[in-house]
């Protein structure tokens, strides 16, 4: 597939060129993260017909940081996400990190590597690494539900970005978007057409507990989910229907604060 062999000589080559370049300190690694990201959507438009609009952009906060909190469903929205969004790093599985070449530009962009299993020790991580991007003028990007899903289906979602939203005073940005639609989960193929990503208003956490703040978030994210997917209003019914869905709003704190 052509795409595919684009993406691999796009990533070797600027992955190359971060590494190359690491001497002269983050400012122009984080040039060649751009231009990777750049060469990898002129790719997708190019080889497959994909290519994304963005309504709600005024809801991005202007000359402050802030958590994202946005729908995790291919890897096709980590490359629009990168390609439009003000700065930012994201939280990842640690051992992406060890990827070559793309390991070596999710370093150059300070990505906050966990053990997903590691509970409550990684969520002290997002709260520590997190709250120190923050401060030096990073956003930060979490998937509340903690990998990928299929379209249409929901699980309860983790407060890790809830946590560190009220711990920092930072809002959090709620993202929506049908990326999975056009390159689907576990899946090599990918499929033409328009992503739509909307971009909510900003939650402030002042005055909201955890609990509220994740609710808040989640209630707005799936509705819209379901607002510019037909597809994932759909299988949504089904899940729900079938009883395998989380439409549960009862979160318990396992922290105080």
């Amino acid at each position: 597939m052509l795409f595919n062999l684009l993406l691999v000589l796009c990533t070797i080559f600027f992955g190359s060129l971060v590494i190359i370049t690491f001497p002269f300190g983050r400012k122009v690694q984080w040039f060649f993260v751009d231009r990777y990201t750049d060469g990898v959507m002129f790719s997708l438009r190019f080889a497959t017909g994909v290519s994304y609009t963005v309504s709600g952009k005024e809801n991005l906060p202007e000359n402050e940081t802030c958590v994202f909190w946005s729908k995790h469903q291919s890897i096709l929205e980590l490359y629009t996400l990168q390609h439009f969004m003000p700065r930012h790093t994201w939280v990842f599985k640690k051992i992406l990190l060890q990827v070559p070449f793309f390991g070596w530009g999710l370093r150059a962009i300070e990505a906050i590597g966990i053990d997903r299993k590691g509970g409550r020790s990684a969520v002290e991580q997002i709260i520590e690494i997190g709250s120190q991007r923050l401060n030096n003028g990073i956003s930060v990007m979490l998937f509340p539900e903690g990998t990928r899903m299929p379209i249409g289906k929901t699980r309860k979602y983790g407060r890790s970005g809830a946590y560190l939203a009220k711990e920092t005073g930072h809002k959090i940005v709620p993202i929506a978007h049908n990326a999975g639609e056009f390159w689907r989960r576990q899946d090599l193929l990918i499929y033409p057409g328009e992503v739509k990503v909307v971009i909510g208003e900003p939650i402030d956490p002042s005055n909201k507990t955890v609990n509220e703040i994740t609710a808040e978030a989640k209630k707005w994210i799936e509705a819209t989910q379901k607002e510019i997917s037909p597809l994932y209003a759909k299988k949504s019914a089904y899940y729900e229907a079938r009883g395998d869905q989380d439409t549960s709003g009862d979160l318990e704190d396992s922290r105080k604060i």
